[in-house]
């Protein structure tokens, strides 16, 4: 397609009509008990879902093209990961950021690590070269907004037969301002979540992570720009560095139940990725025992600072929390102090109040003035 005829389809499309009716398409409710409904279809278990765009943020460095390709790599084959059913299928990779040497070389390593035969079911796409933006801005009679551009309509052609498609990165194809909604909103949800409900599969978008968040080892938080990023998708993975470990959080799922436990992973092979525990109901139970060790160094300083004859706040906001006094004393844990040691500190003093070790209580001071204070329960 030349640019005079891209120019006037988008034109065309700028002056299409909107349907007068809106809301004419009523749900019907009436065989609901009796209705055989299907279920949620997952290409990757709980994490990556049909007819849906999973978004997977990470900040430079983290993996989160290597762990895409990894994936791929195990969809196509039909290899479960990370304790995670996998259901094999056909894979379309889009590389908008590196080239294809890189990607084969990556590829080459992959396959050879986790024994995997690719067959012809996955497909690798160069995009590294110029005029390869998906969604483009542009300007109609004062008014801006988001249009498919060539590069999408080819891509739409070729996905068609594809169970997966995966899109590194959304920089790269997102010629838009990020932070604005409507803009966002209509190149997630509009171009790719429409071509994955068309097709039957699911859309992998990578992205970065939000600049504070790759600071500070945030989790939470993990996009950058507007909200629409995180409203506009199903799923939303994050791949963050906590503690100096590579971890896979899941910030969001519509579709089933979220993911409570990261995925922990570690480096190997000159630079692949792979779970430390193939085992999610062993990862599990090793998360619940480091927050059983975390409560009882806790309580084991509580008890220091009580039989001192000191107070223990138990003000959780404002300049003098609990964790603010707490750290003022040279036995506070080390492990308290880390990345995640904050997180890890409240995680185990809300351990302590549920298992009644510690209680809150409401008591004068000297100056008669009401503060809420901890003492040791009765457990």
């Amino acid at each position: 397609m030349s640019p005079d005829d891209y120019d006037q389809k988008a034109a065309a499309l700028d002056s299409f009509e909107i349907p007068l009716s809106p809301f004419t398409k009523a749900v019907d409710l009436s065989d609901l008990k009796n209705a055989n409904l299907a279920p949620p279809q997952w290409i990757i278990e709980g994490l990556m879902p049909r007819k849906h765009v999973t978004l997977l943020g990470g900040h430079g460095g983290a993996g989160k093209s290597l762990l895409a390709l990894t994936w791929a790599a195990h969809v196509a084959h039909g290899l479960d990961w990370g304790g995670l059913e996998i259901s094999p299928g056909k894979v379309l990779f889009v590389s908008l950021e590196d080239d294809g040497d890189l990607i084969k070389y990556r590829l080459a390593k992959i396959v050879e690590a986790f024994d995997i035969e690719l067959g012809e079911n996955l497909k690798v796409l160069d995009g590294t070269g110029e005029g390869h933006s998906l969604a483009v801005a542009r300007l109609q009679d004062g008014v801006r907004a988001m249009r498919r551009t060539p590069a999408m309509d080819r891509l739409a052609e070729i996905a068609s037969d594809y169970d997966v498609v995966m899109i590194d990165n959304s920089s790269d194809g997102f010629a838009g301002n990020e932070n604005d909604r409507s803009e966002v909103r209509a190149f997630v949800k509009g171009m790719l979540g429409g071509m994955a409900a068309k097709n039957n599969q699911a859309v992998l978008l990578l992205a970065h992570i939000d600049k504070q968040a790759a600071r500070g080892g945030a989790v939470g938080n993990n996009y950058s720009g507007s909200t629409a990023w995180h409203n506009s998708s199903r799923s939303r993975l994050a791949l963050i560095v906590v503690d100096g470990c590579v971890e896979l959080h899941q910030e969001k799922s519509n579709l089933g139940a979220r993911m409570e436990v990261p995925i922990r992973l570690t480096w190997f092979l000159e630079g692949l990725l792979k779970p430390i525990s193939m085992d999610r109901a062993a990862q599990s139970a090793m998360e619940e025992l480091q927050l059983e060790e975390d409560a009882d160094t806790l309580l084991g300083l509580i008890e220091v600072v009580i039989s001192a004859g000191d107070d223990i706040t138990a003000a959780q906001g404002g300049a003098r929390t609990t964790l603010h006094q707490l750290k003022t004393y040279q036995e506070f844990p080390d492990s308290f102090n880390k990345k995640s040691g904050k997180a890890r500190f409240e995680r185990a003093l809300t351990l302590l109040q549920r298992e009644k070790r510690i209680v809150k209580v409401r008591e004068k001071d000297a100056n008669r003035n009401y503060k809420n204070c901890f003492r040791l329960g009765d457990a």
